[in-house]
């Protein structure tokens, strides 16, 4: 077993140094207050500053994730109205033009129809004939490419149709759908 050796401080009994009176004041008084206080580090607030940072940083990361995914849903959302008002742009030039006997000199060629888009379910609609030699007047058989443009936001949808003329009276039919790039 250790020896215990004993201490030199005032207080200690049995010390050589002449102990200091001690006082019968209960604790939190004068007497108490001589007693040196403990000094915090401040290690825990750091610590706690520094969760407290991360667990911030993390919630705006989530936030962040989750706009970016709202905004492209969004995107993907608009594409796909785009396309199905590029199909009803179709659909609507297909109509006037079958409406029209002399559909070919009302339009020009390579010109989006009307000059003020159509809105239509938070988009717009318009339409373009072109002819491949460039007109659409020298000769009524001449095959032409009809394109209908849905617009909706930053997204931009077109559908291209071939067009033959069937007939003497000039009406159309389609012969291919497809999806293409602006003309």
């Amino acid at each position: 077993m250790r020896h215990l050796k004993k201490r030199n401080h005032p207080g200690w009994l049995g010390s050589k140094r002449s102990a200091a009176p001690r006082s019968n004041a209960p604790r939190g008084t004068e007497a108490s207050a001589e007693r040196p206080k403990h000094r915090r580090s401040g290690a825990l607030y750091v610590a706690v500053m520094a969760v407290s940072t991360i667990v911030a940083v993390i919630g705006l990361s989530a936030i962040t994730v989750a706009q970016a995914k709202l905004k492209r849903s969004q995107s993907e959302s608009d594409v796909f109205a785009a396309r199905l008002l590029a199909l009803s742009a179709v659909e609507s030039a297909m109509a006037d033009i079958n409406a029209n006997g002399s559909w070919r000199n009302s339009y020009t060629n390579n010109v989006e129809y009307p000059a003020t888009p159509i809105a239509l379910n938070g988009g717009t609609i318009t339409c373009k004939v072109v002819d491949a030699d460039g007109d659409l007047t020298d000769d009524t058989s001449d095959p032409a490419t009809l394109y209908g443009i849905g617009r909706v936001g930053n997204s931009v949808h077109v559908h291209r149709v071939a067009i033959e003329v069937s007939g003497a009276d000039m009406k159309i039919t389609l012969s291919t759908w497809e999806d293409a790039d602006a003309p």
